[in-house]
């Protein structure tokens, strides 16, 4: 059998689990907070694989649970099956993830059918209805989950655990739930595949948090872009929201991958645009030269470049004072009603002449560091 062949009966059969209403079904229901909270750790988790030179990888919406994580666009040998849920106040507890009690009981089979809509059971019926890929399930939150590990220690205070870690209490509970519902063999060698992670992503503002390790990532490996970290997470934003909608079954793989699914190809074209995007601080150094021919120190260009990128990171990151926020909001009137005026060094000094009375605290090449990164953001918007 060819190797053309072998892929083609794989990505055919991920197409019938993904077909499957059991498997495809959403993960779960969620408010607008968790819809958000999900998809900004679906950005963090494709820089997650580029940071660490994944070779390949296609992220599914809402195709197998909540998400699917393949190590191939096109050739896939294995896939992550997450749930992803956040949690506003507490930790997650043993019932809450399987429906299940934390002692066994003789009333027990009632609490089956509640195991069976359960995220454990979820993640565990998906991750076993693939025989030909290797598959693992995991549980991911902002919360951790207040259960005992055999070690002694709490899934709480550790990053990630697997289910097979679990004090044996539970490991006899959910194997006897499993083998009522299922005909499962090796079960422990199934349990090793399900775990429960914590994210360090906030449910309050994860926005700013991707924003941030976006322009990390970015600062690392194209330094001249880090600052259009803001831009490229709002574009990813679009681009992976409506791959999440509900859709009539498809009939190929391919089709899958058009209408619910972002390879890391796709992220690669994202990042590629960036390169057709004039950033700011780059801008900055034209105006930097003519402060300079002006007669401004280099001591003075040096100060007016440290205020301005930082001003720069500020606002992609959405980090300034009330103060600050409210100096922005006058240049930006000011920039409105001398629209059609000349940008050149006699407008700067104009644009001094009113601001340094209105914010004695500011010196002055603070607050041309100010003008010039709010004139060029402007200037690079209206193109």
């Amino acid at each position: 059998m060819s190797m053309i062949s072998k892929s083609t009966l794989m990505t055919e059969d991920i197409l019938k689990y993904i077909n499957d209403k059991d498997l495809s079904e959403s993960g779960g229901k969620h408010n607008q907070k968790g819809i958000e909270f999900q998809k900004y750790w679906s950005i963090l988790r494709m820089f997650e694989l580029m940071k660490n030179d994944a070779d390949d990888f296609l992220l599914l919406f809402e195709a197998i649970q909540d998400i699917a994580e393949f190590d191939s666009a096109t050739k896939p040998k294995s896939v992550t099956i997450y749930q992803i849920k956040k949690s506003d106040r507490k930790e997650w507890t043993w019932n809450k993830l399987t429906g299940l009690p934390e002692t066994q009981n003789n009333k027990q089979n009632a609490k089956y059918e509640a195991f069976k809509e359960s995220i454990i059971c979820k993640l565990f019926y998906s991750i076993e209805s693939f025989k030909k890929l290797n598959s693992i399930g995991v549980f991911i939150s902002n919360s951790g989950c207040d259960i005992l590990l055999e070690s002694g220690d709490n899934v709480a205070t550790s990053t990630k655990s697997s289910i097979s870690e679990l004090s044996n209490q539970y490991i006899e509970i959910i194997a006897k739930a499993i083998e009522t519902i299922y005909t499962i063999p090796k079960l422990n060698q199934n349990l090793n595949r399900i775990f429960l992670e914590r994210t360090y992503l906030p449910v309050d503002d994860p926005k700013t948090y991707c924003i941030g390790y976006v322009h990390n990532f970015l600062n690392e490996r194209s330094p001249r872009h880090s600052g259009q970290a803001k831009s490229l997470v709002d574009a990813l934003i679009v681009s992976i929201s409506p791959l999440g909608a509900k859709t009539e079954k498809c009939k190929s793989f391919s089709e899958v991958v058009q209408r619910q699914g972002y390879s890391k190809a796709s992220l690669l074209e994202a990042l590629s645009n960036l390169q057709t995007i004039p950033d700011a601080i780059e801008l900055l150094d034209f105006w930097l030269k003519d402060l300079q021919d002006s007669g401004y120190s280099a001591f003075d260009i040096v100060k007016v470049k440290l205020t301005a990128t930082n001003i720069y990171k500020n606002i992609v990151l959405g980090n300034f004072s009330t103060e600050d926020q409210k100096l922005i909001e006058e240049i930006d009137k000011f920039l409105s009603t001398t629209i059609k005026d000349k940008k050149d060094i006699s407008y700067v000094k104009r644009a001094l002449a009113i601001f340094r009375p209105q914010n004695p605290k500011k010196t002055e090449t603070e607050l041309i560091g100010y003008l010039l990164i709010r004139i060029i953001i402007k200037c690079v918007d209206q193109n």
